[in-house]
């Protein structure tokens, strides 16, 4: 699996993320359509001020005729893109009437050299959890840039649009 991953990772075709403001209290609200029913569906992060250099802690709901919730992720929102997971498209069965699940790859930064590369798939009813690799961004000693390429190539823009929105602490 880790293999495929860094195969994909350099053919994956990759919005800039610097304009999401996280300096603040308050929440951020990203939505996309993480079941592909033409539906948006949401991310809802916790506390900003709570977020560490790697992120925090978001819960996953997707809408029917309501939202609900299915899981949760750690992400920064800085460092999140989303995109089809055709892997499993192709292994689904002919009785799956989903039309495909969706990845969400995030980056959760260590320290200045390194951090963790992976994604969550999400499902009909839950989200997986991550699958990941170490990479090392800013190592000196990585005279190829391979970290930093990998994760230039999946965080310059997202295969799958979406949309966020900042909102302050309900007191």
């Amino acid at each position: 699996m880790k293999f495929r991953l860094s195969i994909f990772c350099f053919c994956l075709p990759v919005i800039a993320f610097a304009e999401i403001p996280v300096s603040s209290d308050g929440l951020i609200r990203i939505s996309v359509d993480l079941d592909k029913d033409g539906d948006k569906d949401l991310l809802v992060s916790t506390d900003t001020k709570l977020f560490g250099t790697s992120g925090g802690n978001w819960d996953v709901y997707l809408y029917t005729d309501k939202y609900e919730k299915i899981g949760s992720i750690f992400a920064h929102p800085k460092a999140i893109s989303f995109e089809q997971d055709i892997w499993d498209l192709d292994r689904a069965s002919e009785n799956d009437s989903s039309t495909g699940f969706v990845r969400i790859w995030v980056y959760l930064k260590s320290n200045g050299r390194s951090g963790t590369l992976g994604y969550y798939v999400v499902r009909k009813n839950s989200v997986d959890d991550i699958r990941s690799i170490s990479v090392y961004v800013g190592d000196p000693a990585d005279t190829e840039d391979f970290g930093s390429n990998i994760y230039s190539s999946i965080f310059s823009s997202s295969p799958m649009p979406y949309e966020y929105t900042k909102e302050p602490l309900e007191k």
